[in-house]
C-alpha cells in the first residue's frame, strides 16, 4: 500500500458489465442524525434480537440497479467509479448523476486535455439511513461483490487506470471489495469508518485518500466497532495512514458542490494527481 500520494467527451456508456453512485440524498445537516446514530449503536443489539425488519413496500425500487457514464469510457485513460452511501435508489439517482457531471466538469476545468470518464454507479442495494442497516456491514458485503465484478470486468476490456471515490457507507463497500482490485487510487469521504484499523489493512497497492468537511455531521458519529456494530477507525485520523485531503466546509452531501475545495480535491484524485492537503 502506497500512502496517499500517488479525461474529454460528453456522456457516454461504459462496458456492458455490472454497475454506481455518490452522495446520499437525505442529508440536510440535521442535528438529529448524529443523535440517532449514537443512540442506535447502543440499542441495536437489543433491537436486532426482538424486532426483525418489517417488509418495505419500496424494496423493489431499492433492488433496482443503474449505471451512467459521464465522458467516453472507450477512449478514457482514467476512469473513476463513484460509490454511493445510504438512501440512493433509481428514484434519487439523478442526484448522483449530477455529482458525476460536476466532478467531470471540474476535472476538465483543471485539465482541458484530460481523457477522463466518471461512472455514476448504483450497483448495490444501499441501506436506509434511519435504520439499523447503516450500523453494520451486512449490506456492504453484496455491494463489495458487485463492485469487484464491475471493476474487474471493466479492467478486462480497458487499459484505463481506475479509481474509486467512496462516499459515506460507500466507503464500507469499497473497503470490503478493495483487496486485490486493479485500482490506482481510492478516496473515502464523509466516511463513518471502513471496518479496518489502518490503510495498510485494506490489502491494496492503491494510493489511499480520505477527507471530511468541517460541516459534515459524520464527525459526531463514534468511530467504534463492537459486536459487529460500527465501522471503527476514522480514515482521516493520523493513525489510519491515508493521505488526508482538503474538503473545506463540506456538509455530508456537499462534497461535489461546484467551486468547493472538496470537489477540487476529488477532481485531482480522479486525474491521478495529488490533492491539496487538509489544513
Amino acid at each position: 500500500m502506497t500512502r496517499g500520494l500517488r479525461p474529454r467527451g460528453g456522456r457516454g456508456r461504459g462496458p456492458p458489465i455490472p454497475s454506481f453512485s455518490v452522495v446520499t440524498s437525505h442529508d440536510r445537516k440535521s442535528p438529529a442524525r448524529p443523535r440517532f446514530l449514537a443512540g442506535a449503536l447502543i440499542a441495536l443489539p437489543v433491537l436486532a434480537a426482538v424486532a426483525p425488519p418489517a417488509p418495505d413496500p419500496g424494496d423493489a425500487v431499492r433492488r433496482e440497479r443503474r449505471v451512467e457514464v459521464v465522458g467516453d469510457a472507450a477512449t478514457a485513460d482514467r476512469v473513476v467509479v463513484v460509490v454511493p452511501g445510504s438512501d440512493m435508489t433509481t428514484r434519487t439517482f439523478d442526484r448522483q448523476l449530477r455529482d458525476a457531471r460536476a466532478l467531470y466538469g471540474e476535472a476538465l476545468r483543471q485539465d482541458p486535455s484530460a481523457r477522463l470518464a466518471v461512472v455514476a454507479w448504483l450497483g448495490y442495494t444501499t441501506p436506509r439511513a434511519k435504520s439499523a442497516e447503516i450500523l453494520t456491514d451486512a449490506m456492504a458485503a453484496p455491494g463489495a461483490d458487485a463492485l469487484r465484478r464491475y471493476v474487474r470486468g471493466f479492467a478486462s476490456s480497458s487499459r484505463a487506470r481506475i479509481g474509486l471515490l467512496c462516499h459515506s457507507y460507500g466507503s464500507v463497500v469499497c473497503a470490503k471489495g478493495l483487496r486485490g482490485l486493479p485500482v490506482t487510487d481510492v478516496a473515502f469521504f464523509g466516511s463513518p469508518g471502513t471496518g479496518v484499523d489502518t490503510a495498510a489493512d485494506l490489502g491494496t497497492t492503491a494510493r489511499v485518500w480520505a477527507g471530511r468537511g468541517t460541516s459534515d455531521w459524520i464527525r459526531l458519529v463514534p468511530n467504534v466497532r463492537l459486536g459487529g456494530v460500527g465501522f471503527g477507525a476514522d480514515p482521516t485520523s493520523r493513525e489510519y495512514g491515508a493521505g488526508v485531503f482538503d474538503a473545506g466546509d463540506a456538509g455530508h452531501s456537499g462534497y461535489f458542490a461546484p467551486g468547493s475545495p472538496a470537489l477540487a480535491s476529488l477532481a485531482r484524485i480522479a486525474l491521478g494527481r495529488t490533492p491539496e492537503a487538509a489544513r
